[in-house]
């Protein structure tokens, strides 16, 4: 089998849409191409990123949470759980309310679109991700 037919079924099997896939073909061409200059621009732009997001920048925009099989649900469900929560509007905010609540929370960045808290008190674990996330691989979200 050869790589091409692999990467295609690769990218099958993850539900990439076909624009993130030529993207990411791009992306690698370029690298091949330029040798250390893109690769150098990328690191320096993941830098860039990095700083943002530990400004609390990141934290900007809707948020959604996500199941183990990749549906998307509103926030608001964590209320089962944690009763008298209030609204929440991102993971950090969600460690605000569980932090005054006197609850220990440990928070995992994925990515700057996937935020994992884990709550051991209440064997909780919830997965944040962006709403354009969620619309990107889930066509039921409106």
């Amino acid at each position: 089998m050869s790589l091409k037919v692999r990467l295609a079924e690769f990218d099958a099997s993850r539900k990439r849409p076909p624009e993130v896939t030529a993207i990411l073909r791009r992306g690698i061409d370029s690298v091949r191409e330029s040798g250390g200059e893109m690769t150098r621009t990328i690191v320096g732009a993941f830098a860039c990123i990095l700083v943002a997001a530990g400004n609390g920048f990141a934290e900007e925009g809707r948020w959604m949470l996500m199941s183990r099989h990749g549906e998307c649900a509103p926030i608001a469900v964590l209320a089962r759980k944690v009763p008298d929560m209030g609204p929440v509007t991102s993971p950090g905010h969600f460690l605000q309310v569980l932090q005054s609540k006197g609850i220990a929370a440990e928070r995992i960045d994925h990515s700057g679109d996937a935020v994992q808290v884990n709550v051991p008190q209440l064997e909780l674990s919830p997965m944040f991700v962006r709403y354009e996330t969620c619309t990107a691989f889930d066509r039921k979200i409106p």
